[in-house]
């Protein structure tokens, strides 16, 4: 036993004048290298061990002709609408290390570049400067050797985004209301965004035509030419540059954001705990896609002052109605775990097609659907189907969610009928996926009411045609492809090697809104209008009325220790007939 002690002791004694000596060494004798990696050696044993998160690469090609029993692979990817506009990703993912030899070659490049972004100044290359001092303080790389640890730190360490609802964000730009519709000032905009596991491996131009449809390939051909597409912070040279883990990539536009109904945005409550209101059709909650600016925190944040709050639950761009923030983190980890247990009862009111009360099941079925007494009840798994242009089906395959809905129908007049719904789940589009699983989709859905599911609009599930075509006249009736073929048509008129004349900054158009001018004038440096800008020469008009509702509205929200409701939707009144308000 004394043995084994002397021996304990001994080996102990060694491993302290180990670590110290490497303190010596690494103070004295050793390069900046040498010391860096003893460092790295001595946490390892000390039991300090940096971990890396892999990020997973799921499958973006969809199986066709499936619609129960596919086995298409998982897809893990968020539903939100695509940012159009720009690349863009709706939630940040986890962060990998990036390799200490990546880190330093970056900061070589760095240092060589730093003195170069003065160079023809167009008012495209105006916007590359903005990055380019972003870039200088983002990667200042330090000169004492005190600090040279910070040389080796990866872009997701330095790199900060500024928050939504910060001073920074919302002097971006303003708004204005014109023709019923909230609208924002065009403005100069600057995307960062880390790569997304699916887009490893691939290169700028494959993520542009796969992942983003707004604008044919010559524009971001242009892009590139102009410097105003960028990978961790410097400009990305060809669209054939392939993308690696973690990499930043950095886009510059002048952004048009999509005008939003001008109807106003009512509180519900506002009390120590939380602030909930009454969502207007067409408004999403978080920035997404062609959004920004004109999404309900921006909102909330510039007209009412609320920029700490925190969401509880989401709803769907289109869905009117409840939504509940808490006004601190507390409160809403509270919610969350409520919402997760399922002891959060949710109500939705809507109007579909045809007489609800004579909805009934074929003898010999294998349907997921109960019929008890007025109620209905559909617990039909789902998938999403195209995450590009978000759309979800039910389906039977192993990635396939569970997912239970409620139906009861208050009243009908025979054609359309207004249905109270008590989802247990949460699934993307769940009302609406299973209201046309049904055989009744909401009336105004212009997703899942479409000629482009065919006759029986996906009714228990098959229909006629290949799931492919579904998705591709489905993208078809997407309001960005007039924009497409537009600036598609405009670029071929120019040469793929010119360069941008700089028109100047002071360029007018003739048809610039009287409104929109006199906002932009309250904010110094805003530019409305770039005449290098496609959107500016062919902008999109403007939305009609029923494209911004739809006759789904979030009515009650119930948990274990509150409650909030808002009033009916005129729609769902009885008596109301359809163009009468």
């Amino acid at each position: 036993m004394l043995l084994i002690r002397s021996i304990l002791c001994a080996i102990q004694s060694s491993c302290v004048k180990s670590q110290s000596s490497a303190k010596v060494l690494s103070g004295t004798l050793l390069s900046t290298k040498y010391r860096s990696l003893l460092q790295q050696s001595t946490s390892k044993y000390s039991g300090f061990q940096k971990s890396s998160v892999k990020m997973s690469t799921p499958s973006d090609d969809p199986k066709e002709n499936t619609i129960l029993g596919d086995n298409d692979r998982k897809n893990t990817l968020n539903t939100a609408d695509a940012d159009c506009s720009s690349v863009s990703s709706p939630a940040e993912p986890h962060l990998s290390k990036l390799t200490q030899e990546q880190t330093l070659e970056s900061a070589k490049e760095d240092h060589v570049e730093s003195g170069n972004s003065q160079q023809n100044h167009t008012a495209s290359e105006d916007l590359s400067a903005i990055l380019h001092d972003d870039a200088i303080k983002t990667q200042k790389l330090p000169s004492n050797r005190q600090n040279s640890r910070k040389r080796k730190m990866s872009l997701h360490a330095t790199f900060k985004r500024p928050r939504l609802t910060s001073d920074e964000e919302l002097s971006q730009t303003t708004h204005y209301f014109e023709n019923g519709l909230r609208k924002v000032v065009p403005y100069d905009f600057k995307y960062n965004t880390f790569a997304k596991g699916r887009w490893v491996g691939k290169t700028l131009g494959q993520i542009y035509t796969t992942e983003f449809r707004l604008y044919p390939i010559a524009f971001y051909e242009r892009a590139i030419r102009e410097k105003r597409l960028l990978v961790n912070l410097k400009p990305a040279k060809s669209l054939d540059r392939v993308i690696k883990d973690n990499d930043l990539i950095t886009s510059l536009s002048h952004r048009h954001e999509c005008p939003i109904s001008a109807d106003p945005i009512t509180v519900v409550a506002d009390n120590d705990e939380f602030f909930v209101i009454n969502k207007p059709c067409c408004v999403p909650l978080h920035p997404a896609g062609r959004f920004r600016h004109n999404s309900l925190l921006s909102i909330l944040a510039r007209d009412f002052g609320k920029t700490e709050i925190f969401s509880i639950h989401r709803l769907d761009r289109m869905t009117s109605g409840l939504t509940v923030f808490a006004k601190s983190k507390e409160r809403a980890g509270k919610c969350h775990v409520q919402i997760r247990d399922r002891t959060v009862e949710k109500e939705y009111v809507c109007r579909v097609c045809g007489d609800f009360t004579k909805f009934s099941l074929p003898e010999d079925h294998d349907h997921h659907i109960e019929i008890k007494g007025d109620v209905v009840i559909v617990s039909e798994a789902m998938k999403v189907y195209d995450m590009k242009i978000g759309t979800s089906v039910v389906s039977r395959d192993e990635e396939a969610k569970e997912c239970t809905t409620t139906f009861q129908c208050l009243s009908t007049d025979g054609v359309t009928s207004v249905v109270r719904c008590k989802p247990k789940t949460g699934r993307t589009h769940q009302i609406r996926v299973h209201l046309q699983y049904l055989g009744y989709p909401i009336t105004n859905d212009m997703m899942y009411n479409t000629p482009a599911w065919g006759e029986d609009r996906f009714r228990l599930g098959p229909i006629s045609k290949p799931m492919k075509e579904v998705m591709e006249e489905l993208a078809s009736m997407k309001k960005w492809t007039s924009v497409l073929e537009s600036f598609d048509d405009s670029m071929k008129q120019e040469k793929v090697a010119a360069e941008t004349p700089d028109n100047g900054d002071d360029v007018k158009s003739p048809d610039l809104s009287p409104a929109m001018l006199k906002a932009a004038s309250k904010i110094e440096g805003l530019v409305p209008y770039r005449a290098d800008c496609e959107e500016c020469k062919s902008p999109l008009p403007d939305p009609r009325p029923e494209e911004l509702v739809m006759y789904l509205h979030a009515l009650k929200y119930r948990g274990p220790d509150w409650e909030f409701e808002t009033p009916l939707p005129e729609w769902a009144a009885d008596g109301w007939m359809e163009g009468n308000k």
